[in-house]
């Protein structure tokens, strides 16, 4: 699980990332089921949608609305079930050769 940095926030699931980690042997088949059931069926579990929005201090001064922006802080599971995905739909289309050159954004350098 390298994709996921050690952090001590945590999202509406209230799990933070190490404790995911080193419960890896335990989650790992469960979460499996659980992205590959989704894919058959096209449902992702509602849990996974909902992010924690907090606001984050950018410049100026601090009683100005106008001054923060929002950032979002997903479930692990969902961040999990996201790049696993990706991972499996990016091989697909490279292994068939199904996207041609000129769709280049947002994919590594073959």
């Amino acid at each position: 699980m390298q994709c996921a940095k050690n952090k001590i926030s945590s999202g509406f699931d209230n799990i933070v990332s190490w404790v995911a980690k080193i419960s890896i042997n335990t989650i790992a088949e469960p979460s499996a089921e659980i992205i590959n059931c989704s894919i058959e069926t096209g449902i992702v579990p509602d849990e996974i949608k909902v992010a924690k929005v907090i606001p984050v201090y950018k410049a100026g001064a601090k009683n100005e609305f106008s001054n923060y922006g929002p950032i979002s802080i997903l479930p692990f599971f969902s961040k999990i079930f996201e790049k696993t995905v990706n991972t499996g739909l990016n091989n697909y289309l490279n292994k068939f050769d199904i996207l041609i050159s000129a769709q280049y954004r947002f994919r590594k350098k073959v």
